[in-house]
This record gives C-alpha cells, sequence and structure tokens, in this order.
C-alpha cells in the first residue's frame, strides 16, 4: 500500500496504472493536513540532508 496526496503526480491515469501493475495499493489523503503529511515530510528532511553531507564528503 502506498498513501499520498491528491498532487497531480500521483492521480494521473499511468500513474494509477503502473501502481496497478506492480501490485501496489493507493491510498489518498488529505493534501493540506499536516497531521497526515507532517512525519513523512520531517523524514523526508533528513534523508535529503544526508544525501548532502554525503555528497560533500565525497567530492574530491
Amino acid at each position: 500500500m502506498l498513501r499520498v496526496d491528491n498532487g497531480t503526480e500521483f492521480t494521473s491515469k499511468e500513474f494509477k496504472e503502473y501502481c496497478k501493475s506492480i501490485g501496489t495499493q493507493l491510498t489518498f489523503g488529505n493534501a493540506f493536513s499536516s497531521k497526515s503529511g507532517g512525519l513523512v515530510e520531517r523524514l523526508n528532511g533528513t534523508i535529503k540532508q544526508l544525501i548532502k553531507v554525503h555528497m560533500v564528503k565525497d567530492k574530491p
């Protein structure tokens, strides 16, 4: 199961068909609810920061 907001990148026919083809069930949440997306947004921010740190660390 994949929980997404109602962004056009997730509601397109192509994306829905792709998810169905790989056996992934889509569920849609409220796009403007900070409670439903707050934890995910925080995790995404942490991941982005870690990627930046590794990119700088690995630079010659």
